[in-house]
C-alpha cells in the first residue's frame, strides 16, 4: 500500500503540471499564483481554488526538499487524499457536454434580457458561460467578460462595494 504522503505528493504534482499547461508563462509563478490564474478560465479549477492554495501551502509543510531526494516529513490524512486524487481526476479528464447522459435544455437568452437572470442561470446550472441572441448572431457571455464588464463600470464610478 503506498503511503499518503507518497500519494499527496504524486496527485499535487501532477495538479501542478496540469495548470502550469493551462497558464501562459506559469513556468516561473508559485503554485498559488499558477492556481488563482488558472481559476479565472477553469471551473473546476475555480470550485477547487481554496483547496489547491491550501494543499499548496500543505505540501510546502510536508515535503523537505533540500538535497537530491524530497523528504517526506508527514502524511496527509485520508480525506485529504480522497479529495486531491478527486480533483486530479477532475482536471485530467474534464466533463465533456457530450458525455452528459440527460440532455440540458440549453437557454440563449436576448440582448435585451435583465442580467440578473442569465447570472442566476448560470449558477443554477454550474456554468461559465452563456449564449446570447444579438442581432441575428450568438455571442458568448461569460464569467470573466462579466468580471471585465464589472471592472469597467466601476471606473465610471457606477458600482461600488
Amino acid at each position: 500500500m503506498v503511503p499518503n504522503g507518497d500519494r499527496f505528493e504524486g496527485a499535487y504534482n501532477k495538479i501542478d503540471a496540469l495548470l502550469r499547461k493551462k497558464v501562459a508563462g506559469a513556468k516561473t509563478l508559485s503554485f498559488s499564483a499558477v492556481v488563482n490564474e488558472a481559476a479565472r478560465k477553469d471551473a473546476t479549477v475555480r470550485a477547487n481554488r481554496e483547496d489547491l492554495l491550501e494543499y499548496g501551502d500543505l505540501r510546502n509543510a510536508i515535503v523537505h526538499d533540500r538535497g537530491k531526494t524530497p523528504v517526506l516529513l508527514a502524511d496527509p490524512r485520508g480525506d485529504v487524499i480522497i479529495k486531491i486524487e478527486k480533483i486530479v481526476n477532475s482536471l485530467s479528464h474534464p466533463k465533456l457536454l457530450r458525455s452528459i447522459t440527460h440532455p440540458i435544455s440549453l437557454r440563449i437568452f436576448t440582448a435585451t434580457a435583465v442580467l440578473q437572470e442569465a447570472l442566476s442561470y448560470m449558477r443554477e446550472s454550474n456554468f461559465s458561460q452563456v449564449i446570447v441572441s444579438r442581432d441575428g448572431k450568438h455571442l458568448v457571455l461569460s464569467t470573466e467578460g462579466i468580471a471585465h464588464w464589472l471592472e469597467a463600470k466601476t471606473k465610471e464610478d457606477i458600482i461600488a462595494l
